[in-house]
């Protein structure tokens, strides 16, 4: 389906940061996940370490912000948190403990968001991955969601551990990039290129949840002699990422229910490096569309809406 937007707005604008009102007009505000956000934080790189200091995040206009107690269990700053494989990075992440933040919203009826949108300024003074260090979001402890939630960020984006898998609420994740590390991952076992093949899991992972990314393009067929560079993106099955020994086909279940929709090409987690052997084993994948999604009251909040139209009858005119 193509969505209904604005005339000459790429699809990569829905998770892009909020522009000047005279760029993003009326009806791209309508659209864009940005402006569509009754949580929008602006992170200061240069601040990653203590996200919760004062000018370390801008939270635009909305009714109540956790104070600094309940900022510190909401948010924490992970500068060069792991070794990201794929990428060869080790990503700056602001890790967003989901649990807690339901918590605080549970607390009062002003603390209520149902879209998130996170955006980084400056860059780290404390990251060593080099020029292509990228920051990013990372979601954990988010078992339970206390009521329908969307998280988007511009940049790539981490689950973390099983996601919405208790008591089902609509929920979409929207980034440049979504990766899945399983509940046995430990930052510490993924800081060198040696280490990728940590224990395979203990337990399977389950994520309930749309999913709306960029993706590694395969820009022709591979298989034919003459493809520029030979590049595969990995497919659907590599739309969402991994990192880790799930071992093979012998392994671990990777139990998915949602919706998977690839946008545009990833902008930041962008490397060609699908050739898994070198940093991870697949694992059984056992995904599945979510028929929850086909009723529009449960959709999680901000979906783009797209419709068709039905001939059922005609009258000739003469």
């Amino acid at each position: 389906l193509s969505l209904p937007l604005p005339t000459g707005m790429p699809t990569i604008e829905l998770i892009m940061p909020r522009r000047n009102p005279a760029i993003d007009s009326a009806p791209i505000q309508a659209v864009k996940m940005a402006w569509k956000a009754d949580y929008h934080i602006v992170v200061d790189l240069n601040q990653l370490a203590t996200p919760c200091a004062a000018g370390a995040m801008t939270v635009l206009p909305r009714a109540a912000i956790p104070n600094a107690a309940q900022c510190a269990l909401i948010f924490q700053g992970r500068p060069d948190a792991f070794l990201d494989g794929r990428e060869a990075v080790r990503p700056d992440l602001l890790d967003i403990n989901v649990g807690e933040l339901m918590n605080w919203i549970n607390l009062s009826p002003a603390n209520s968001t149902s879209i998130m949108y996170v955006t980084f300024i400056n860059q780290s003074a404390l990251g060593s991955g080099g020029p292509r260090d990228f920051p990013g979001v990372r979601l954990y402890n988010a078992r339970i969601l206390t009521q329908p939630w969307t998280i988007a960020t511009d940049r790539p984006l981490y689950v973390w551990k099983n996601y919405n898998d208790i008591g089902w609420q609509p929920s979409a994740i929207m980034g440049d990039a979504v990766t899945f590390l399983s509940n046995e991952w430990l930052d510490a076992n993924h800081v060198l290129p040696a280490s990728w093949p940590a224990q395979p899991n203990a337990t399977a992972m389950w994520v309930y949840a749309a999913i709306a990314a960029g993706h590694s393009s395969t820009p022709c067929d591979w298989f034919n002699a003459g493809c520029p560079g030979g590049s595969y993106g990995g497919g659907l099955e590599n739309f969402p990422r991994f990192l880790e020994n799930w071992g093979g086909a012998a392994g671990r279940q990777m139990h998915y229910r949602g919706s998977l929709v690839s946008m545009f090409d990833a902008q930041y987690a962008r490397l060609q490096l699908w050739n898994w052997r070198n940093y991870y084993n697949p694992p059984n994948r056992d995904w599945q569309f979510d028929t929850r999604f086909r009723n529009p009251a449960q959709l999680p909040p901000g979906t783009p809406t797209a419709g068709n139209v039905t001939q059922i009858s005609f009258r000739p005119v003469y």
